[in-house]
């Protein structure tokens, strides 16, 4: 059983893999550069019309999920929580257009987590986009509302990508690992979080 005040969910696309790169790897880097740090939340919408079905096409294939990338110091950090005694936990959304999501998802987990971490990472993941419904200390998601104007027991840590750098929200993750001291500072954020009933 996990205890709640010490769990800490965590999103997957675009906060531990860099879902928005590999949605838009198929264009040419120019437009890539040009129209993608837009702060539409939806990857395709950032992009003309004409971009658009390259997009959703590219992330719809049924091997989307499972080669996706991890994002610089994700697997130290879930490392880092563990050890100081916070309990790490999977808690994303599916994509609804692509059947193959929630599989993929947690193939991208065996294949980068389990062997590190064991078969809980896989066991207690959550894919649901109710993420309101779960009790926890925080939720470390890129989404600017991940509890769609719901009442929620944790606390929402945003976690810096290019469409959400015009928010002002607090507490905010830059990254999970600095690059130029070379240090996790997650710790300092969750620090911020405090338990709260809903």
């Amino acid at each position: 059983m996990l205890e709640v005040n010490k769990t800490v969910f965590v999103d997957m696309d675009n906060t531990l893999f860099d879902f928005d790169g590999a949605a838009t790897k198929a264009l040419p880097e120019v437009i890539r550069d040009q129209y993608g740090q837009g702060q539409e939340f939806y990857v395709a919408s950032r992009f003309p019309e004409e971009f658009q079905q390259i997009i959703k096409n590219t992330y719809n294939h049924p091997d989307f999920f499972a080669n996706l990338e991890l994002l610089p110091g994700a697997l130290d950090a879930w490392e880092v929580m563990l050890d100081h005694g916070y309990e790490p936990q999977i808690l994303s959304s599916p994509l609804s257009s692509n059947p193959n999501a929630v599989g993929g998802k947690l193939e991208s987990l065996r294949k980068h987590f389990v062997r590190r971490f064991g078969e809980r990472v896989i066991t207690s993941a959550i894919i649901d986009k109710a993420k309101w419904n779960y009790l926890g200390l925080a939720l470390i998601d890129d989404r600017i509302n991940p509890a769609q104007g719901n009442t929620s027991s944790w606390q929402h840590v945003l976690f810096s990508r290019p469409h959400n750098l015009g928010d002002d929200h607090q507490p905010r993750l830059e990254s999970w690992i600095d690059p130029e001291e070379n240090i996790i500072p997650l710790l300092d954020t969750l620090g911020l979080c405090e338990p709260r009933e809903k």
